[in-house]
């Protein structure tokens, strides 16, 4: 029977127990005869069975050892967690079952309910253990060995910890009952344990986003041949790829054999094409040699190669008889090196040539040297026809490397949040540590304002640059589902999405902080008169930007935990980089917006009125936030939505929808998409009273206008690339169908645009 269920369960926890304790005391204190002191002791002891405190089994006591571990419950998850209770079935979290009569705790599943401290080794006293769920809390310190000692246990999830450390040895001794063990976003460190070899009944290994480093040991192709998972990305792995990971031939086609954002080295093994439908990921390492020719790994894509510097040959465009080009990847933006690949076609200057011809003369055929020269040439043209003089920024935000499917990119730093108690701000990425009252110090600029709040530049006192949307007062209800919000969207980490580090919550204002993106935005380099002076975007420029911005989205659609909608894609909201790398912004603004402004708003309509807060489709009616400068679109201080200016950017289905979905993102790319290869803005359409850009352009091309009505006239000086101009006009239309269903996903638009 239940605690719940008994009449003297009013004595709460410990205090039966405390008062049992007080009285035997007492007595034995005073001046009782022996006689009486046993009876007193013998009457103590029947009343605590009477109160059924005595009961609690040796599973209970276990867990309640891990209660005196834990220094934080900010959810009140172990509430009731007590001592006074006969049997710990009932309290939260835990699952039991009959085990010759007995019941037996089988399970501990507490996801997500904000509990910090460590891991008591008394859980190894378990005896039935199987599973264990503690993903996404605050717990630091290492993982007891105790813990493997239960041989039960079966499933382990300690994942979006602050665990450190090295994983204990020996966890697989008692058998091979082992099933799962995920043990990503933490700061776990050390070499990969031999132990893990004796998993021989392990199902799923997930070790991404930690430290771990050194080489992968043979063995896990020969010995784990039941996995049907393996993540070891974001990490310090480095030696060559074994080559019996070819064996594992039970993976999942749903989870790729991800091995990105390592160190690994050498040749990729031919042996990973008996892995049939399993999709690989092997970007940003040090592999180098030629992609194996057989179709599997064809098959396969760039985006499952890039960022290996050395790596040559279909489907990477690089020719293996010449010197592979550090360009050729739209993430290549990591140490300097142009992100604009091999879609930048400017000739050479007259002194160029001349330099290249005496080279040529001079050294022979060095041409790896010739065509590295030339590659850097064309850097310093492009920025310095940008007015991008200044050298890019080199802080850990703007250096992320990403891939389609690596879907946080933490460096290994856990994501749990690190709150500084004194002031009440929250860093979720590892890469910032300041504190409040630096941040409420630094030289601030205001570069935008909206319906939505105001964006500052905050410039730090050791010259950290940020930028800093602050939302307002109000939505104090609702500060654990903000503060949850927030930590999952900072979770989603991409070269091509701005990242969220930090924000903090107060009674007055809300603030977030975001990557400073310095170079503005699309719809600024697009149509601002500011930048005449440097020229309209170059063909390859635009290209390079819609493949990163596609990136950027599909990895929000594909990659997420959640699989996300943006819900606002616009050229005001693709950010631009010194490099001209695209940054999708605001994703999940809105649902943060819900979730921050106050009560009475909520209840009676939005201030910013209802298209801008029912979804986050709706961009803001009354001034579009633009880094780098404001454009008002109503008189200043007014809050009238004007009528024909909604939606420009919407999908025809989003208007009347009560939430936006992936396919009406798909729209909205396409329309930036057309804006890019036009060089018209469908505000302006909309204001003449023309039609909307989609069908202006499908008008066009059905009355078989030339190519200079198409296209922005800036463009028609590259007359070379017409052909990729018009396969990427292609999918732009087939983003801008009229019905959802036809749309393609924004992964297959990312590989079309990127195979041209």
């Amino acid at each position: 029977m239940s605690v719940r269920e008994r009449p003297n369960a009013k004595y709460g926890d410990l205090q039966v127990k405390e008062r049992v304790t007080q009285l035997l005391y007492c007595g034995i204190q005073s001046r009782l005869t022996v006689f009486e002191r046993l009876a007193l002791v013998l009457f103590l002891f029947l009343a605590l069975d009477t109160f059924g405190v005595a009961g609690l089994n040796a599973d209970g006591i276990a867990l309640l050892e891990f209660k005196k571990s834990i220094t934080s419950d900010a959810q009140s998850a172990l509430q009731n967690w007590n001592y006074v209770d006969d049997t710990p079935c009932y309290w939260n979290g835990i699952t039991c079952m009959k085990v010759q009569g007995v019941d037996r705790v089988v399970q501990i599943v507490l996801p997500r309910k904000s509990l910090g401290g460590t891991l008591s080794p008394y859980l190894g006293n378990l005896t039935y253990l199987a599973v264990v769920n503690l993903d996404t809390n605050n717990f630091t310190g290492q993982i007891p060995g105790e813990l493997f000692k239960s041989p039960a246990l079966s499933s382990l999830y300690l994942s979006d910890n602050n665990f450190s450390g090295a994983i204990p040895t020996a966890i697989c001794a008692l058998g091979d009952q082992l099933r799962v063990i995920e043990l990503n976003g933490n700061r776990l460190a050390g070499g990969f344990p031999d132990d893990f070899l004796n998993c021989y009944g392990l199902r799923r290994l997930v070790l991404s986003y930690n430290n771990f480093k050194g080489p992968i040991p043979l063995g896990i192709g020969s010995k784990l041949t039941q996995l049907k998972r393996l993540d070891l990305s974001v990490n310090h792995f480095n030696g060559s790829i074994p080559e019996d990971f070819g064996n594992l031939t039970n993976l999942l086609p749903q989870f790729p054999l991800n091995l990105s954002n390592n160190r690994f080295s050498g040749a990729i093994p031919p042996s990973l094409a008996n892995l049939g439908r399993v999709l690989i990921d092997l970007s940003n390492n040090n592999l180098s040699g030629p992609v194996p020719p057989d179709s599997y790994f064809q098959a396969q894509g760039p985006t499952s190669y890039i960022g290996n510097a050395n790596l040559c040959g279909s489907p990477l465009k690089v020719d293996c008889a010449s010197s592979p080009s550090p360009s050729l990847s739209p993430f290549d933006n990591i140490a300097g090196t142009s992100a604009t690949g091999s879609f930048s076609k400017r000739p050479l200057s007259k002194a160029a040539i001349i330099g290249i011809g005496v080279g040529c003369a001079i050294v022979g055929l060095l041409m790896a040297s010739i065509l590295f020269y030339f590659i850097l040439r064309k850097l310093h043209i492009r920025k310095k026809s940008l007015g991008l003089n200044s050298p890019a920024r080199s802080d850990n935000a703007s250096s992320l490397r990403g891939c389609l499917c690596s879907w946080r990119e933490s460096g290994g730093g856990s994501m749990s949040a690190d709150e500084d108690d004194e002031n009440d701000l929250m860093h979720l990425s590892g890469v910032l540590s300041f504190s409040l009252e630096e941040l409420l110090r630094a030289s601030a600029y205001v570069l935008g304002k909206s319906g939505v709040g105001i964006i500052y530049k905050a410039v730090l006192d050791d010259g950290t640059m940020v930028a800093v949307r602050r939302l307002g007062e109000g939505g104090e209800q609702r500060q654990k589902e903000f503060e949850s919000e927030v930590k999952t969207i900072a979770q989603v980490r991409h070269l091509n999405i701005v990242t969220l580090h930090s924000y903090s919550w107060r009674a007055e204002e809300k603030l977030l902080i975001y990557d400073y993106v310095s170079n503005g935005n699309l719809e600024t380099a697009l149509h601002s008169r500011s930048n005449a002076s440097k020229g309209p975007l170059t063909w390859e420029m635009r290209l390079q930007i819609a493949i990163g911005a596609a990136q950027g989205l599909a990895h929000i659609h594909e990659c997420s935990a959640r699989k996300y909608v943006h819900g606002d894609i616009k050229p005001s909201n693709i950010l631009l980089d010194d490099c001209l790398v695209a940054r999708i912004a605001d994703f999940g603004l809105q649902r943060l917006l819900s979730l921050a402004e106050p009560e009475s708003v909520r209840e009676h309509g939005s201030s910013r009125g209802d298209n801008d807060r029912a979804s986050s489709v709706t961009p803001a009616p009354v001034v579009v936030p633009e880094l780098g400068r404001k454009r008002s679109l109503t008189p200043r201080g007014a809050h009238m939505v004007v009528p024909f200016l909604m939606g420009v950017y919407q999908a025809p289905e989003a208007i009347s929808a009560k939430k936006p979905t992936q396919k009406s993102d798909v729209y909205s790319f396409g329309i930036v998409l057309l804006e890019l290869l036009t060089g018209t803005s469908p505000f302006n359409l909309l204001a003449a009273g023309q039609v909307d850009l989609a069908s202006r352009v499908r008008v066009a091309l059905q009355e078989k206008r030339p190519f200079s009505e198409i296209y922005d006239p800036s463009l028609l000086n590259s007359s070379n690339e017409q052909t990729k101009m018009i396969e990427t006009l292609q999918v732009a239309l087939a983003c801008t169908s009229a019905n959802p269903d036809t749309r393609p996903k924004m992964k297959q638009v990312a590989e079309s645009l990127e195979q041209l």
